[in-house]
């Protein structure tokens, strides 16, 4: 079995993504259109490059209801080295590009980024940007909230002060996305609990082959899943 070093070492890595697009965001902070084409190294194996591509486009409008979407995503072969699905399977490429937009909205027209998000959160009668229904109950106005009023966020002025009275920088973001809906991958057995004390507890049914998930995830909360597991506890 592989270690975490192994993991680093041979995995086959995701090549680089160029993204160019635009969103259009109304006066009264809605999301009306996203535009993007999306061109991803493919390297020099096919390998899941074409998946990836396709789940990018879909994952695009993250967590948010976009009326109108024009999308566009291909990966290419190069010469460059096998395009694995590790370190990135075109969810998070969409999601850093689409909430990178969000903040930088938000700074140019002075609004408040959880604002703006609040206000566009999809719904469960909320579509994907290539139409598929979400037909169950997200609860991401909830974690919106949750997140909003935790210290990291309510108190990230007084951190960033005290940490540049040290000579030393902060920063503070937040992001939220709907990962891979439509893709019959939705359902899964797994939960992370961010605590009031600030702790997390993550829970999952993630069995580690070599893909990095018993080091990946806390060794601590990994340490009671075996536990558990030997004592006939799911």
């Amino acid at each position: 079995m592989r270690d975490r070093f192994d993991q680093f070492r041979l995995g086959l890595k995701r090549p680089g993504v160029k993204m160019t697009g635009a969103i259009t965001v109304g006066s009264d902070m809605s999301l009306q259109c996203v535009q993007m084409a999306m061109n991803f190294n493919g390297g020099g194996l096919k390998n899941l490059s074409p998946y990836v591509a396709n789940l990018a486009a879909l994952a695009i409008g993250g967590a948010y209801e976009v009326p109108l979407a024009s999308l566009d995503a291909q990966s290419m072969k190069t010469q460059d080295i096998p395009g694995g699905s590790q370190r990135g399977f075109g969810g998070p490429e969409a999601f850093f590009a689409i909430e990178t937009a969000l903040d930088d909205i938000a700074a140019v027209k002075s609004w408040d980024p959880f604002a703006l998000r609040r206000a566009n959160l999809a719904k469960s009668t909320s579509a994907t940007v290539v139409g598929g229904q979400f037909n169950q109950e997200l609860r991401l106005d909830e974690l919106l909230d949750r997140a909003e009023a935790h210290p990291l966020w309510a108190q990230r002025a007084d951190i960033k002060e005290e940490y540049a009275g040290r000579g030393e920088s902060y920063g503070t973001g937040f992001a939220v996305s709907a990962q891979a809906y439509g893709t019959e991958a939705d359902g899964v057995v797994a939960a992370v609990h961010l605590e009031k004390n600030g702790s997390i507890t993550v829970r999952t049914n993630a069995v580690d082959f070599g893909n990095g998930s018993a080091t990946t995830l806390s060794r601590g909360y990994w340490g009671r899943f075996r536990h558990q597991c030997r004592n006939g506890v799911r």
